[in-house]
């Protein structure tokens, strides 16, 4: 007979060290202990649930967040068990079995889960607490940049994603001004003391206009304003298209970068406990991190090289302030809606890092020999934790393993020697 550790000391090796010393006080010694990668105990009896309602259990089946509103076996004390249990996880991957074999329990994917450090599994709860935080700004700033594809010329002035400047540098002009407002499908031009007189631009003391032209329109690079004051010059109508080009590009990369933001926060609760934390939802959360990443910083590279580096330095009008031609000089900038994409790349970052810093547990690191169901293998960390960490008191320089407490002998007369 072979000796091995029962179910509930084959859990509790790799999420907590009571254990490992009730092991080596009277189990078996630690040269019969499995090795990291033998196979998982799947003998233990399904953990008892808590009873659901009908309407529970027609919630449970909403996506991303019906888990959270069901009752759960979850052995966390604190609010993260609504978050992090075995309801959490999408319905497919709870009833099949062969779906759970190929993405929780592969190769591949445990290995992935063992990357990380222990100091960062001691701050589990607060490394993914600001991953999940991290997420949800960058998915919120997401959607501040997204305002930039809005057709309507109010929307662009506030959220456009660059801003060209024309102002007179000629003394007694500082009120002539030229400002072009950039989004991802519109364009907006807003210019204060000059005016269009059909075939080309003069000064108009105290005259403003506002004009709306989208990308994409017939004729949304005609009639542009060369920068020498011409209409349609060669160079204008060039850069107009490849603003044009790359600005309906972006599309496409910023929409994508918003719908990977909703699996990269379920992933990021998921993993706050032990219990709940799994390798699939390790590969996930890294993968939708990096994934946004690459898409967020193809939007921004996209629309910077296609449309914001070509921008005209100056602009010259035919009619002057003393017979003279007035020029402007160009100021260029980046809108708020670029802006905010950039912040939001930046926090896929630290949500990318957050997750490989934590490991998961190990004992769901090792292989499964038999279909087990995911309470019975979420239940393999079954011991009680407060924000993530066991109800224990834990050692100073041994922080995952408990310090064996073996009984004192009775003195002996040799002893007073």
């Amino acid at each position: 007979m072979s000796d091995s550790f029962p179910v509930a000391a084959t859990g509790r090796a790799a999420c907590s060290a009571q254990a490992i010393a009730a092991t080596l006080v009277g189990g078996p010694s630690p040269s019969t202990a499995p090795a990291p990668e033998s196979a998982a105990d799947t003998s233990t009896p399904e953990p008892e649930r808590p009873q659901w309602t009908r309407a529970e259990r027609y919630v449970s089946w909403v996506p991303m967040c019906g888990g959270w509103c069901v009752p759960t076996a979850s052995p966390e004390q604190t609010c993260l068990r609504h978050f992090s249990n075995e309801n959490s996880m999408v319905k497919p991957f709870e009833k099949q079995w062969m779906v759970r074999r190929m993405l929780e329990h592969s190769h591949p994917v445990r290995v992935l889960g063992g990357i990380g450090c222990a100091l960062a599994n001691r701050h589990r709860a607060a490394i993914m607490g600001l991953a999940a935080f991290c997420s949800v700004a960058g998915w919120l700033c997401m959607f501040g940049a997204s305002f930039g594809v809005s057709r309507q010329g109010a929307v662009v002035r506030r959220m456009a994603w660059a801003v060209l400047e024309w102002h007179s540098d000629e003394a007694g002009l500082d009120a002539v001004w030229v400002r072009a407002y950039f989004g991802i499908r519109t364009r907006v031009f807003e210019s204060h003391g000059v005016a269009w007189n059909g075939t080309a631009l003069v000064l108009a003391p105290g005259y403003e206009v506002i004009s709306v032209e989208r990308w994409g329109s017939q004729g949304a690079c005609g009639g542009t304003i060369g920068f020498d004051g011409s209409v349609e010059s060669e160079e204008a109508l060039a850069f107009c298209t490849s603003c044009e080009e790359s600005s309906l590009d972006t599309i496409s990369f910023i929409w994508m970068s918003v719908a990977t933001q909703a699996f990269q926060i379920t992933s990021d609760l998921q993993r706050l406990t032990p219990y709940g934390d799994m390798n699939c939802q390790k590969l996930l959360g890294w993968t939708t991190s990096v994934l946004g990443l690459c898409t967020g910083l193809s939007a921004i590279f996209s629309f910077l090289g296609g449309c914001w580096r070509h921008f005209p330095p100056s602009l010259t009008f035919d009619e002057g302030y003393g017979d003279l031609p007035v020029r402007a000089v160009a100021t260029r900038s980046i809108g708020r809606g670029c802006a905010l994409m950039m912040l939001a790349v930046f926090l896929k970052i630290v949500d990318a890092a957050c997750h490989l810093a934590v490991q998961v547990p190990g004992v769901k690191r090792r292989p499964v020999a038999r279909p087990l169901s995911l309470a019975s293998y979420c239940a393999l960390c079954s011991e009680p934790t407060r924000w993530s960490q066991p109800l224990r008191p834990r050692s100073k320089w041994m922080p995952d393993v408990l310090e064996p407490q073996f009984p004192q002998q009775p003195p002996t007369a040799t002893d007073h020697v």
